[in-house]
């Protein structure tokens, strides 16, 4: 289990209010047992003896609860194999060096089970089936992991994982201020996927988030200094990505060099953090 952020407004957030007291507890848990995405595998037996290990309680119920309020998505729907907190990287911030899961989301995995031979319209199956790229260890979990109770091909994800959509609204979300992506054709795809899989620390939203906030402190990639002004684009370029985890955006719009990269910013804020309080 995790350290997590707790807010004062989990205490006031009516919705959860109308869930057991335990329910609330569990779900407090369910962060601390999420991986940096905010997932976690199924397995409420364990879950109980790790979050409410003295409590006569069911764990099945509590999870019920949540699930009906919209605070955790179990999926697949039938056989479930995971959780997701759909509000996680709204509330936590985990460290850059924590390390993910590997666990699809539920959007992925539901595109994914869609994409299936078994689910192609007969008229072009055979054409679909032979053109799917299909990855039977992109769902590989930590060692202690159960075998999956779900059928193989639902959980077979396609060798292009890299989720565009969650990228591109993280980019949204943390740079309003930066020209909005209305286009994403094929060519800027292969991109950012190609960002996206030469690093296996950039394979997770977090990491991206963390990127586009590092963005969000440059006076000269926000457009404050000699009217340049980025975009999504520009920042998953190769040079220019390299520029900007070098820090040389960080000092005052010049190209000099305040931060040595991403994780010296990320140090550097997490220290500012920790002198005020926060």
């Amino acid at each position: 289990m995790r350290a997590r952020n707790l807010k004062p407004g989990f205490f006031k957030n009516e919705d959860l209010a109308e869930c057991e007291p335990l329910a609330r507890i569990f779900f407090e848990g369910l962060w601390c047992s999420a991986d940096r995405e905010g997932r976690l595998e199924y397995r409420p037996k364990r879950l109980k003896a790790e979050i409410l290990p003295y409590d006569d309680c069911d764990i099945l119920h509590l999870l019920s609860q949540l699930s009906q309020k919209g605070f955790v998505i179990i999926y697949p729907e039938v056989n479930p194999q995971f959780i997701e907190i759909p509000t996680f990287h709204e509330h936590q911030n985990p460290h850059y060096s924590e390390k993910s899961l590997n666990i699809p989301s539920s959007t992925q995995l539901k595109e994914s089970s869609e994409n299936i031979p078994g689910n192609i319209p007969d008229e072009t199956k055979s054409k679909r089936a032979e053109s799917l790229l299909l990855n039977p260890e992109s769902l590989l979990l930590n060692p202690e992991s159960r075998k999956a109770s779900v059928p193989d091909e639902s959980r077979v994800l396609r060798t292009d994982n890299c989720p565009q959509e969650e990228i591109i609204a993280a980019y949204h979300k943390i740079l309003p201020e930066l020209p909005k992506v209305k286009t994403w054709p094929e060519e800027l795809r292969k991109i950012l996927r190609t960002r996206w899989r030469e690093d296996q620390g950039r394979q997770h939203v977090g990491w991206w988030e963390n990127y586009f906030k590092m963005i969000s402190q440059s006076e000269y990639l926000m457009g404050r200094v000699n009217g340049f002004t980025c975009d999504m684009e520009w920042i998953v370029r190769p040079k220019n990505m390299t520029k900007i985890l070098n820090g040389r955006y960080h000092n005052n719009g010049a190209q000099g060099n305040k931060h040595s990269g991403i994780k010296a910013w990320l140090e550097e804020k997490r220290g500012e953090n920790d002198t005020t309080g926060l």
